[in-house]
């Protein structure tokens, strides 16, 4: 039964010889796969949640109805194309009539060098990156969980993706945490509630490690705690050092004075490069 579809793909035409499991050992532990699908020239990607784990259903579930409630087309600009079915039986593994999301490939936002880019063509991005966020904020929602791979470049934009740890702002709850701890704003690590700010010190991490092409080292949660409450620092390369105020704007420790407003971050942006 076909529930959602908003864009051209049948399910029913998808062979299954085609379909090649890409799951991890861990996500089949908890019910997670993911199939990865080519044929002439259609690329997809078929994620399906096996029921047994309530954790794992529950966020699964939580993507899947963020889906069905993309009926703005501001939001739904900012998202992937995707269709919601049930699908049986693609793998001897999977449990049938599993409720499956599926979205076309895209390409990673992040997969390149930034000098790779001419300036120009760097300010440009970083323009498109904030304003998909703030896209998702203007109608309520939080992502909660944001990393590096989430932003593909599809259809002629940037998106977002991965939603399952996606709330609305009215429905966050204190103490309940889901996120990454690379990526985790300080106030998280203190058991605040998740929130707009916590999503932009999210993306100054990505946007930092990315800028700098280093990855942030630490080996246990209480490490990640201690780098992300006391000890980072932001370092660029003599290229992007106009860069430093946004950063350090998305960066700060506490929230409060953390900027969140993105018309404000993306004068700054513009200003500091003039």
């Amino acid at each position: 039964m076909q529930i959602l579809n908003s864009f051209q793909f049948k399910p029913i035409n998808i062979r299954t010889e085609y379909l090649q499991l890409k799951s991890t050992a861990q996500s089949l532990a908890y019910g997670r796969f993911l199939y990865e699908y080519q044929d002439q020239g259609q690329h997809y990607w078929l994620k399906c949640q096996a029921a047994g784990h309530p954790q794992y259903q529950l966020g699964f579930q939580r993507e899947l109805d963020f889906y069905q409630s993309v009926v703005d087309e501001h939001l739904a600009e900012i998202v992937l194309p995707y269709a919601i079915c049930q699908f049986t039986a693609v793998d001897s593994a999977m449990v049938a009539d599993c409720d499956c999301l599926i979205t076309p490939h895209s390409q990673p936002l992040f997969q390149h060098s930034p000098d790779d880019l001419s300036f120009d063509e760097l300010i440009h991005q970083l323009l498109q990156i904030l304003a998909v966020l703030e896209r998702l904020h203007q109608q309520g929602w939080i992502h909660g969980d944001l990393k590096k791979e989430h932003f593909v470049f599809a259809l002629g934009r940037v998106k977002l993706f991965d939603f399952e740890h996606c709330v609305n702002v009215n429905q966050t709850q204190q103490g309940h945490l889901t996120a990454t701890p690379r990526y985790m704003a300080p106030e998280l690590f203190r058991h605040a509630a998740k929130s707009y700010a916590s999503d932009v010190y999210a993306l100054g991490i990505i946007l930092l490690e990315w800028l700098t092409q280093q990855r942030l080292v630490a080996k246990s949660y209480q490490q990640w705690a201690i780098l992300h409450c006391q000890s980072l620092i932001i370092e660029l390369p003599a290229r992007f050092q106009c860069l430093y105020g946004i950063l350090s704007a998305m960066l700060q420790k506490d929230p409060l004075r953390r900027t969140v407003d993105f018309s404000v971050l993306k004068k700054r942006l513009i200003l500091d490069i003039v």
